[in-house]
């Protein structure tokens, strides 16, 4: 019923958010739910992520100055290998599926200096420092004006959120500074549960 495909995490997340071929971030896929409508259409999508992300492919770097903040992520030159005018959405997911293999949070921004959304924006880092929770941020005043305008575009298309700070976790979507605060107190509270529950059978 299944088989194991040998796909990379980021190739499984392409395959799942930018084709909607629906498998296991593990590579494994049902093949029961394939037949001669849609063979064609699955074979032609692995070869197009195995095409467009290699298993050698690089772990998005992080590029720093002495003046800017450790976690900033620079990706003007990741996404000049791949810009895709006519598909900005495939350019997020491309991006995203390689940050996936660094298990941080991905901070997306205007900075700590936006007049309308950087309290927000080091509100989140707050937490996440308080918390020692490791992340990268993406601020999109430092990029020029064709990435900032592809990438607010596939993120309103992904998310459908609008404004910034737009936070992930893996592939994830968590949201904005209010989104975060949830989860970040529902993962507290599983973690508390589980800590409890463990202690009862041990007692």
């Amino acid at each position: 019923m299944f088989s194991f495909t040998g796909l990379t995490p980021a190739q499984c997340y392409a395959m799942v958010h930018t084709y909607s071929v629906y498998m296991m971030d593990t590579g494994r896929i049902s093949i029961s739910g394939m037949n001669s409508r849609n063979v064609d259409y699955v074979a032609n999508c692995i070869q197009e992520v195995v095409t467009l992300l290699p298993d050698e492919e690089e772990v998005l770097t992080e590029e720093t100055s002495e003046d800017e903040d450790a976690h900033y992520v620079k990706i003007d030159r990741v996404l000049d290998d791949f810009i895709d005018m006519d598909n900005p959405k495939l350019n997020l997911f491309k991006l995203l599926s390689q940050h996936i293999r660094t298990k941080k949070f991905l901070i997306w921004s205007y900075g700590d200096d936006c007049p309308t959304t950087g309290a927000q924006t080091k509100t989140a880092k707050k937490l996440f420092d308080d918390d020692g929770i490791d992340y990268d941020e993406v601020c999109l005043a430092f990029e020029d004006e064709k990435v900032q305008r592809i990438m607010k575009s596939a993120l309103v298309t992904d998310s459908g959120q609008q404004t910034l700070p737009n936070i992930y976790f893996k592939k994830e979507h968590i949201g904005g500074i209010y989104d975060l605060k949830n989860y970040m107190v529902k993962k507290n509270l599983v973690k508390e549960i589980t800590e409890c529950l463990h202690k009862d059978m041990h007692d």
